[in-house]
């Protein structure tokens, strides 16, 4: 039975705890600061309940750091006795590279990287993973599925986890950002909000199924919908003239900036 520390029961934390609790073999202690969400996170999964952070620490075999990216050095330093030599710290910390995560535990235990995001929810999450030095095979194989059961997994150098993190573990903000401007600009033709919002969803979600099961390139899939002098290639053409695929590159490299900043 391999035991996971979960310091952090927040949205992504809570995510990941909700889809380790029915896996075989896993057991989980979690620990929040905020006592109401973890009384929730507990009563909802089946998990036990971490009084404290040490407890949280010791006796696991892998400690999950969901915490805010600018609370992981102070909650390493005061904690680093917890730790020990056959134990993975596991972070999901924005920015937060390994080396100083190592620094800050003094060492002692093997450390792995992961950038999740949101559709962890739903068991469709996007997760990229790097390894630190020292990972047996038995650790890589161990996280690699923990993460696999929750969606897909990319393993990667710790250099491009800046830009994973711009791309991917923003990038559902950015989708839902688009949706609702088409929602709004439903509601502006006249439809009532509630159908505008249903429609947008659907339209999600065919797209998405769409693209997943059909084996052809994303400008194909474009080129379907876009006649010859018709209403889409009109909104195309309108998206260029504003350099609307500018704006979507430029801002994603403005979050990937501020991921290294983060660091």
């Amino acid at each position: 039975m391999k035991k996971i520390g979960v310091i952090g029961a927040g949205n992504m934390g809570g995510a990941l705890i909700k889809g380790w609790s029915t896996l075989d073999g896993v057991s989980i202690i979690a620990y929040d600061i905020n006592k109401d969400r973890l009384s929730e996170v507990v009563n909802n999964y089946g998990v036990e309940k971490a009084e404290d952070i040490e407890q949280a620490i010791k006796g696991s075999n892998i400690v999950l750091l969901a915490v805010k990216p600018n609370q992981v050095k102070g909650l390493l330093e005061r904690y680093k006795d917890c730790f020990n030599t056959k134990q993975i710290i596991v972070s999901i910390c924005a920015g937060i590279k390994i080396k100083k995560i190592g620094k800050w535990s003094n060492d002692r235990c093997k450390v792995v990287r992961i950038m999740p995001n949101t559709p962890a929810l739903v068991d469709r999450g996007m997760f990229a993973i790097c390894f630190g030095d020292g990972i047996l095979e038995e650790d890589r194989g161990l996280i690699l599925s923990l993460f696999s059961s929750l969606g897909k997994v990319f393993e990667m150098e710790e250099k491009y986890m800046d830009a994973y993190t711009a791309l991917i573990g923003s990038g559902p903000a950015y989708i839902i950002y688009f949706l609702e401007a088409l929602v709004e600009s439903g509601v502006s033709m006249g439809f009532p909000r509630d159908m505008s919002i249903e429609m947008v969803k659907g339209l999600l979600s065919g797209t998405t199924k769409m693209v997943e099961e059909i084996d052809m390139k994303l400008s194909e899939f474009r080129e379907m919908v876009t006649s010859p002098g018709g209403t889409t290639i009109a909104a195309l053409n309108h998206f260029d003239r504003m350099a609307f695929r500018g704006i979507i590159i430029d801002a994603v490299e403005k979050a990937c900036k501020r991921s290294k900043e983060l660091a």
